[in-house]
């Protein structure tokens, strides 16, 4: 895995996903890390043929594009892991926002209760 401090660790059925920041001379860059290995022990040989199940974005220079490369999946309806304290506050900020964007998670089933819940006890 690459080296660098994590921002932010979702975790879903099969793999978890993880922004990571460095110091670089120009300021703070970040790393997106997908990883999904869990899924190639569920899956037969010939399943996994021609499957990626762990990628990472080069390293990029701000905040909104590192959000933008989090966005290629439904991060916020992950299973939230760790958050590092620098970054709480803006987390939140986004995470209320793309929950007010996707219409599956406005409606108040339990699983999306459970998953705002999570996202609260981590934040606060």
């Amino acid at each position: 895995m690459s080296t660098g401090e994590i921002v932010l660790k979702v975790g879903g059925e099969g793999g978890s996903l993880t922004l990571l920041r460095i110091k670089a001379a120009s300021g703070w860059r970040f790393r997106v890390i997908r990883d999904e290995s869990t899924l190639r022990g569920l899956l037969n040989e010939e399943d996994c043929e021609g499957l990626e199940f762990w990628s990472q974005s080069d390293w990029i220079d701000s905040w909104e594009s590192a959000l933008a490369h989090l966005d290629k999946h439904p991060w916020h309806l992950f299973v939230p892991l760790r958050v590092h304290p620098d970054f709480k506050r803006q987390i939140s900020m986004v995470v209320r926002k793309r929950f007010r964007k996707d219409k599956h998670a406005e409606e108040d089933t339990d699983w999306n209760l459970h998953r705002l819940e999570c996202w609260r006890r981590l934040l606060d």
